[in-house]
């Protein structure tokens, strides 16, 4: 039960109390976790755009903005409000809409589309860049043009931790996702590699947005053999800001099916399950694959909450762990491991699951991009908080 301080009448009408889950403690502090990033449904009938968080620790009031949108699968589609809570006083939080924008942006978010791709930059440092348009570099056969994925993604430090077209897999496209086992008419397609002809084409934007806490990016993309459209998948992405040793990126993936029939599924061969969210590295010394109970060799199909590759890219040791979200279907989530510089959540393994007609196929994903090691990076805090804070909801002040 939460329990609240006496705030004058001004902050309380249309003000809500944030809900915190009884197992979240608060990010752990610095270095690893000064800010945690926070996101809450928004309620029916109020509106998106400007809003502000009042934070009340020992009587002390604090405000800093915070952001409504209606953009993406968060919450359920029915909106949410994204805010900064700090790790000192764990006090009450009020969010409260306001109609002029904050005085001061928490993050000064810019999405700049250069006719092939939109670059995330947050404070004028490019963080990520989707790339829409496909791109085939010089020297590469014609069958791995590709577009829809992201590349380059840049450490906190400014290091570049992603690479693509690699010269050992040209399939590998920094931070992807397709399937090797996808089955459409009764005919195999292996999309991880575009063998076989399916290929994923852009068709449209579904919304871009900055405010003063995250970026976010919309679009909706078709699966394609031959011309004839086999599937629709939405890309969304939210990007926040750097709240330590590194920033967090919400990647949710939504797949509908033209007809009923469709099949993805991990790689069959040796048994490997490899497929569907997946990162190559960049070229790095030291480079170490690790999941919750430490650093691994290759593995196929080994359980963790979370996995991490970390390594000194251009001097500077950083790397990036990737989560899954509670409403993932890969519970309890399994990784494919390869410590040369690849990692993929392997899922559906080796088995296969059929794409909706109806609805969508919903896999929410989220990375913590860190500089440092996946100790003082503070993989396992991040994930902790992640996980704790999505249960966190508002209650009106009456």
């Amino acid at each position: 039960m939460l329990t609240f301080v006496a705030l004058p009448l001004a902050c309380i009408a249309g003000s809500y109390a944030v809900e915190f889950p009884t197992e979240y403690v608060g990010p752990p502090g610095e270095p690893t976790l000064w800010l945690d990033v926070v996101s809450v449904p928004l309620p029916a009938g109020e509106p998106d755009g400007h809003w502000v968080v009042r934070g009340f620790a020992e009587g002390e009031p604090s405000e800093m903005p915070a952001q409504a949108s209606r953009l993406g699968p968060w919450s359920g589609g029915q909106g949410w409000i994204a805010f900064l809570r700090g790790y000192e006083g764990h006090g009450e939080a009020v969010l409260t809409p306001t109609d002029a924008a904050p005085e001061w942006p928490f993050a000064e978010w810019e999405l700049a589309d250069d006719g092939a791709r939109v670059n995330f930059l947050c404070d004028g440092q490019l963080r990520f860049s989707y790339i829409y348009q496909p791109i085939l570099p010089e020297g590469v056969p014609e069958r791995f043009r590709r577009g829809s994925y992201i590349h380059p993604i840049l450490a906190p430090s400014g290091a570049t931790l992603t690479d693509d077209f690699p010269a050992d897999h040209f399939h590998h496209s920094g931070l992807f996702w397709r399937w090797p086992n996808t089955v459409w008419r009764g005919q195999r397609y292996n999309h991880w590699d575009y063998n076989g002809g399916m290929k994923t084409e852009l068709e449209a934007w579904l919304g871009q947005e900055t405010g003063p806490i995250c970026a976010v990016l919309g679009v909706r993309n078709g699966w394609y053999v031959d011309g004839e459209k086999v599937a629709t998948e939405e890309v969304w992405i939210r990007a926040w800001p750097q709240v330590g040793t590194g920033y967090p990126v919400d990647i949710a993936i939504r797949i509908t099916a033209e007809e009923p029939g469709l099949t993805i599924g991990g790689e069959p061969l040796d048994g490997k399950g490899y497929g569907g969210f997946s990162l190559r590295f960049a070229p790095r010394e030291k480079g170490v694959i690790a999941l919750e109970e430490g650093p691994q060799g290759d593995r196929f199909e080994a359980p963790s909450p979370w996995c991490d590759y970390s390594g000194i890219f251009e001097n500077q040791w950083a790397g990036i762990a990737a989560f899954i979200g509670a409403d993932h279907p890969a519970q309890p989530a399994e990784w494919f491991l390869r410590p040369y510089g690849c990692y993929t959540l392997s899922w559906p393994g080796l088995g296969s699951v059929e794409v909706p007609t109806e609805g969508y196929l919903d896999l929410p994903h989220r990375i913590w991009v860190h500089d440092e090691d996946r100790v003082l990076g503070g993989v396992a805090d991040a994930y902790e908080s992640w996980s704790a804070l999505q249960g966190a909801r508002l209650t009106e002040i009456e």
